[in-house]
């Protein structure tokens, strides 16, 4: 899925159309940029991040798997209906970013993985197919979208503590039936945001060891590729330590419906999601179970076995 960078990227776009035009935002938001302390926008920004804390390590990875291929936007609208704050509904709204972030960019990456892994870029690969050039892929694409403009930071601090966290909890045991530990979620929100903080650090140095751009450039190099090496191959881990340029029309179309997003985004704002399908957000595709993505078949098997339980709330 693309990283924290290009949602961060996507949603400030939408709070700037929404802070140029006002009367076009279901949020009330201050004046301020990029580094602004607004935290209504902080919420925002917060909930585009969100349905991804699950991938983050030392979290419940169910949380993201149902978030992205389970009924997703069928989880966004209970959210909405759940929000009873400012900061809950900029939240919501912050998470169905997320949504379309991923339903109009993540089929782009599976072709970018195409062309290289198979020379055609006309073929989408999944990354159930190649979980190492997707992620080399991915973290690439952060690492030139953070170098060509000024990008919001991850918030630094969590949205959560131990009696907001039932608000997510409550939209999805709404959505999927089943009762979800808070401790448990608020302990993978914490984990979640404290390591994301750390990001554009984080690929800093990898543009440096990898890329060779910037201050110190020659002596990251070799420590990097030494623990690429140690890494199993096909690992995660292991795409991530060896970022990949994407390729110029990867991130021409790419800024080519960053572009148009906050106009398409506005479109399921005005229309309250209605009528928005439950989309795959790695496929693009309408979700649902044998549909070809192994990911979300072994989701669903997952959710029923939960379902089968007599255990009540979720836990590990």
């Amino acid at each position: 899925m693309p990283c924290a960078t290009t949602h961060l990227h996507l949603a400030d776009r939408v709070l700037s159309e929404w802070r140029r035009h006002p009367d076009r935002s279901p949020l009330r938001l201050t004046l301020g940029g990029v580094n602004g302390s607004d935290p209504v926008r902080l919420a925002f920004l917060h909930g585009s991040l969100a349905p991804d804390m699950g991938f983050v390590p030392g979290t419940h990875r169910l949380i993201s798997e149902l978030a992205h291929y389970v009924t997703p936007v069928t989880l966004t609208r209970a959210l909405l209906v759940e929000a009873r704050t400012p900061e809950e509904v900029a939240f919501a709204w912050g998470w169905a970013s997320h949504v379309l972030g991923d339903v109009v960019l993540h089929p782009l990456v599976g072709r970018a993985v195409g062309e290289r892994v198979r020379g055609d870029r006309s073929v989408r690969m999944d990354a159930a197919e190649d979980v190492q050039t997707h992620v080399s892929l991915e973290v690439g694409l952060d690492m030139t979208l953070l170098g060509k403009s000024p990008i919001s930071p991850p918030p630094a601090d969590t949205f959560f503590h131990s009696r907001s966290i039932a608000f997510l909890g409550r939209a999805l045991e709404g959505c999927y039936g089943v009762g979800w530990d808070g401790p448990i979620l608020l302990r993978s929100h914490r984990r979640a945001v404290g390591l994301t903080r750390w990001w554009p650090r984080t690929l800093g140095i990898l543009a440096r060891g990898r890329w060779g751009r910037g201050p110190g450039r020659w002596g990251l190099g070799p420590p990097l590729e030494t623990a690429r090496r140690l890494v199993s191959a096909g690992s995660p881990i292991r795409g991530f330590l060896g970022p990949i340029q994407p390729q110029p029309w990867v991130v021409s179309e790419v800024m080519e419906r960053a572009h148009a997003f906050p106009d398409d985004f506005q479109r399921w704002v005005d229309g309250g999601l209605a009528g928005v399908p439950d989309l795959n957000l790695e496929t693009g595709e309408v979700a649902g179970a044998g549909r070809g993505h192994p990911a979300s078949d072994e989701a669903l098997r997952k959710l029923d076995a939960l379902r089968g339980e007599e255990s009540g709330a979720l836990g590990p």
